[in-house]
């Protein structure tokens, strides 16, 4: 029995074709594809400019830099997040701070974002030494942040509000596109809505910002090629921006195959003592790009063990935890261990992530939900549900 992948990237024969032509004839650096791609994004997200870039992690980059941030400066993020976040901070020269998380939606908790931006404040006024910068909307797993909030405490508090997309492209909230309550990035990396290998997108209504953004990813060069300010190689290509133009307009249709997955899954897992399904923020639409479910204390079988067992029924599950940023061991002796994260750690030692993407089928929800409603029933950790073919 083949297993069920986490994931499964959309790329037609019509892609495969463009990219050959690309490739024998045309130039593969930036070019006719790089611009229709950002004219069709900005369309798709609702933005005025989009800056097609190298990764999502670049992508944050620029922004930061962007927006002025740097040295001295403190940028406020949820710590559940993948590593890059931190990447990308640390590389302007500002230092992260987090806030803990909703323990529902697993997104910034708009209380704790308030509780910190006025930690900053205060730390701020004493000393000096660093200065709030920027606050990280980050949408995880296809879920969007609590927006309207975090909109409020960002002007509250003065801060630059940087909304990280890089998983959500396709979600909303209170009706309007994720990526459209300040500048955002993207990212085209494997189990992202959209999937070209490497590749991401910035996009802003500021065209001041978006003018600094091409500029620093091209060498610090303007449009006549002299250098204005230090830069990055942070350009996209024709290859990578034909491939995500062949996929864009299938995202859409995508995410509600999604959703309707998720529905399945979510309704035929209910009651399963223990097994805590994802929950959708208030006033947002979850674009399910990935499905995370929580193994919790009271399940039958530990987290490690119910991961055994779903291999054994020939479901994919990544064998790793999904480390809180504060955890990795760079930033551990970087953070300010007086503010509680006791959300995060909790959510990410129980997270497990099941087989989600456009082309899930009946059988394989079936298989997931039979093994998982098995593995509930069992007393004890020796009484495992029969294995397929048992």
């Amino acid at each position: 029995m083949a297993a069920a992948p986490l994931a499964h990237p959309h790329i037609s024969e019509e892609a495969m074709q463009e990219l050959g032509r690309i490739i024998s004839y045309g130039d593969p650096d930036q070019g006719t594809m790089v611009e229709e791609l950002e004219r069709e994004f900005a369309r798709h997200t609702s933005a005025r400019h989009a800056v097609a870039v190298s990764s999502g992690t670049a992508a944050l980059h620029l922004a930061l830099l962007a927006h002025g941030i740097g040295p001295g400066h403190e940028v406020i993020t949820s710590p559940l997040c993948l590593p890059d976040v931190g990447t990308a901070i640390v590389a302007t020269g500002a230092r992260p701070v987090y806030a803990d998380v909703s323990p529902y939606t697993y997104t910034i908790s708009p209380l704790a974002a308030e509780q910190t931006a006025e930690a900053v404040k205060h730390h701020v006024r004493d000393c000096g030494s660093h200065r709030a910068g920027a606050l990280l909307a980050v949408h995880l797993f296809g879920q969007p942040c609590d927006m309207v909030a975090l909109s409020e405490i960002a002007e509250r508090h003065e801060l630059v509000l940087i909304e990280v997309a890089w998983d959500a492209l396709g979600a909303r909230y209170d009706h309007a596109s994720v990526g459209s309550f300040g500048t955002a990035c993207y990212s085209f990396l494997p189990g992202m809505a959209i999937v070209t290998g490497q590749g991401g997108m910035l996009t802003t209504d500021d065209e001041v910002i978006a003018a600094t953004v091409r500029r620093l990813a091209n060498h610090g060069c303007d449009c006549r090629g002299r250098v204005r300010e230090p830069g990055f190689n942070y350009r996209t290509s024709e290859v990578i921006a034909a491939m995500a133009l062949q996929q864009l307009p299938h995202v859409a249709r995508h995410i509600e195959l999604q959703r309707h997955w998720a529905g399945e899954l979510t309704h035929r897992l209910c009651g399963l003592a223990g097994l805590i399904t994802p929950a959708e923020t208030p006033g947002g639409m979850h674009s399910f790009q990935r499905y995370a479910i929580r193994i919790a204390s009271d399940f039958q079988l530990s987290r490690e063990r119910v991961q055994q067992e779903l291999q054994a029924w020939s479901v994919k599950t990544p064998s790793e935890t999904y480390l809180p940023l504060h955890q990795h061991p760079f930033h551990s002796t970087r953070r300010d261990k007086t503010r509680l994260l006791s959300n995060a750690e909790r959510v990410a030692q129980e997270l497990l992530f099941l087989p989600m993407h456009p082309n899930l089928d009946e059988l394989t929800v079936t298989r997931v939900v039979r093994a998982l409603r098995l593995m509930a029933s069992c007393v004890t950790e020796r009484e495992c549900p029969p294995r397929p073919g048992e």
